[in-house]
């Protein structure tokens, strides 16, 4: 009889040890998957901090023009008014890619709501378009004769590459051209 309770004894310590290691490598995987789909949909869809500030150089480009305190501090303020009416635009265009993602995932493809979004889509990069040159404006009222010479440059700039500007270095999955990152 005390044979087989120290049989059960060892069996049931046994079946727990097993069930404990069971447990933790389970956690471990569950915690690596979520962690891994995190990253993958962050990289799918650009986040409102990813998304393309636009007007680049702001600083550099007050400091060039020689712009005085209160144009720069005029110039700062349109800049954060800007982003604040921009910001939401960003976030719904991102929304909206990812309704697009989830329909190329799907069984049957609904061209038609395909279509809507990237109408959406359109609509919405035209507010930004207009609230660019709303910005732009701003900062050309704020500027003298001979800082608007200076500034062609940098408008043309902006206009010209209208969002596919390099981000700089870390900014994409694979850094540069297919190189992976450290």
């Amino acid at each position: 009889m005390m044979k087989t309770f120290h049989t059960r004894t060892l069996l049931i310590v046994g079946i727990v040890a097993v069930t404990l290691i069971n447990l933790g490598a389970m956690t471990t995987v569950l915690v690596k998957y979520r962690q891994l789909n995190r990253t993958v949909s962050q990289e799918s869809i650009p986040t409102t901090q990813e998304a393309p500030m636009p007007a680049p150089g702001h600083a550099l480009m007050m400091q060039q023009m020689d712009f005085d305190e209160n144009q720069r501090n005029q110039i700062r303020e349109t800049q954060q008014a800007f982003r604040r009416s921009i910001r939401p635009l960003i976030q719904e265009i991102n929304n909206l890619n990812a309704r697009l993602l989830g329909e190329l995932e799907r069984q049957e493809i609904d061209t038609l709501e395909i279509n809507d979004l990237c109408l959406q889509i359109g609509n919405l990069k035209a507010e930004m378009k207009m609230q660019t040159m709303f910005h732009l404006t701003d900062i050309r009222e704020l500027a003298t004769p001979a800082q608007l010479e200076q500034l062609y440059p940098f408008f043309r700039e902006i206009l010209t590459h209208d969002g596919d500007r390099p981000q700089g270095r870390g900014r994409h999955r694979h850094g540069r051209r297919g190189q992976s990152n450290p």
